[in-house]
């Protein structure tokens, strides 16, 4: 069997609106293949929400917003119809919460199922809550504030008054006078300031040249923090050692009455000697400046042209020869 061509077109137009519609009503959340229940919630205001939002239960999706109406009555409430799958069962105790569903401002319904006695069937009002937006909180905080804010504004207007201007307008003088004598002041002392500023460029050049000597000291310090890391502590604390040991051998020695040194310091006899010697040297050179004959006599010889000088001592006799003495003797 052959068909027209119009009976073929107006066959493909209809198969393209059967796709068009399918589609579109799975764009809208509609799942033909599943049975579903209609219930409705109204609501005082619903801004957010629309047409194919999910209805939730504890996050799972249970059906969608199928249409919202503004009933026209003394409530002035929005009706909204909602589509719930037929297998989530409903009763008289439970709530459609009006909730955010995303931080744009997206609305969804979220169900509060509760343990209600009477089962829904399909066709009933659901009980419905819709919690204070952020809108509506920060409006309701925000009112008693503006009331302050404008308290505020009041009492600064009283403040402000013809009086208080005046004195505003003299501290506005008086700083206007106090900036033209400071800057008088400034252009007298400019030379003043100058110098200063050299001085202060001659004195940050002297911090650059004691820095440079720090410097200096620091490398020296390394250095010779290096060369003591080089240095045998070991051997030098030995020798240090040995030296100690010797001392405290002289001092034992020093100590002890057996040597010599112990003797010097602590016998007397050497002592007493010394003081005798002294004492007799000391007699003999008064002697010998009260009496000299007595211990100088002189003899010349021509012929060997030496002098002798006799010097007598107690009962030791000592001769002085002096060569290149001159004879003064006539012949």
């Amino acid at each position: 069997m052959r068909f027209s061509k119009e009976i073929k077109v107006a066959l493909l137009a209809l198969v393209a609106f059967a796709f068009l519609w399918f589609g579109y009503s799975f764009l809208r959340g509609t799942d033909f293949f599943s049975s579903s229940r209609t219930y409705y919630a109204e609501y005082a205001n619903v801004e957010g929400l629309a047409v194919s939002s999910p209805v939730m239960d504890q996050g799972v999706k249970v059906g969608i917003v199928k249409a919202i109406e503004l009933k026209h009555d003394r409530t002035n409430s929005v009706s909204v119809t909602l589509e719930i799958d037929k297998k989530q069962e409903l009763n008289d105790s439970s709530i459609a919460i009006l909730a955010s569903s995303s931080l744009l401002g997206g609305k969804m319904i979220d169900l509060h199922i509760g343990n209600g006695a009477v089962k829904y069937k399909g066709g009933e009002v659901l009980k419905s809550f819709a919690p204070q937006s952020l809108t509506d909180l920060f409006a309701s905080k925000a009112q008693p504030l503006i009331g302050r804010i404008d308290s505020t504004l009041l009492k600064f207007n009283e403040t402000f008054n013809t009086d208080a201007k005046k004195s505003i307008q003299a501290t506005l003088a008086n700083s206007e006078a106090t900036t033209a004598a400071l800057r008088q002041l400034l252009v007298q002392n400019q030379a003043n300031i100058a110098t200063i500023t050299g001085n202060m460029a001659a004195l940050t050049t002297s911090f650059k040249g004691t820095a440079r000597k720090l410097d200096q000291l620091s490398n020296n310090l390394t250095q010779l923090t290096d060369t003591l890391k080089d240095v045998n502590i070991g051997r030098l604390v030995q020798e240090l050692d040995s030296t100690a040991t010797a001392a405290h051998a002289l001092v034992d020695q020093l100590n002890s009455k057996n040597g010599s040194l112990g003797k010097l310091m602590y016998d007397d006899s050497l002592y007493s000697n010394l003081n005798h010697s002294s004492k007799a040297l000391d007699d003999l050179l008064v002697d010998f400046k009260a009496n000299p004959k007595r211990y100088v006599s002189f003899s010349v010889f021509s012929k060997s042209r030496v002098n002798e000088a006799t010097t007598v001592t107690g009962n030791d006799k000592v001769i002085v020869k002096k060569a290149g003495a001159v004879d003064t003797r006539k012949p």
